[in-house]
């Protein structure tokens, strides 16, 4: 019998005054910076397992893990990016200057704005539930 106990998950936290393109994309560059940020360790950690049917077809590559996704205001996604930082925490963000154009403009316009000017789409963590549990709890879920 397979081990189903975890002590790690993902959170995702969007801004919830997003349209939902813009949403869905800032989510799916979150997900594939974290994966891409994960250390060997971590990588162990997030248990991507492969799903087979009745039919033997496979289902590759998918987490075993909770992957809860919230909503904020880009002032809450800037406090909890802070927390991870100071936790040593993975994490990865998507802001408003990653959006249109090619990616040379967008490197620019990130490089133009102050972290205080930066409006957040998203981030997205990855850590141990007992430590994100503490500074995301107050967040709602996305609906």
């Amino acid at each position: 019998m397979m081990n189903t106990v975890t002590d790690y998950k993902f959170v995702i936290i969007l801004n919830k005054k997003l349209e939902t393109g813009a949403v869905l994309n800032a989510s799916a560059h979150i997900a594939l910076g974290l994966r891409n940020r994960a250390t060997l360790e971590a990588n162990k950690n997030m248990k991507f397992l492969d799903f087979i049917d009745n039919d033997g077809g496979l289902h590759p590559s998918i987490s075993a893990l909770s992957l809860i996704v919230l909503r904020g205001t880009s002032g809450e996604i800037r406090k909890a990016r802070n927390v991870a930082i100071a936790h040593d925490i993975l994490f990865t963000d998507f802001t408003s200057t990653m959006t249109g154009d090619t990616y040379v403009e967008q490197l620019e316009r990130t490089k133009e704005t102050t972290e205080a000017d930066l409006q957040y789409y998203g981030l997205g963590l990855f850590g141990e539930k007992s430590i994100l549990d503490k500074f995301t709890k107050k967040l709602s879920l996305w609906r």
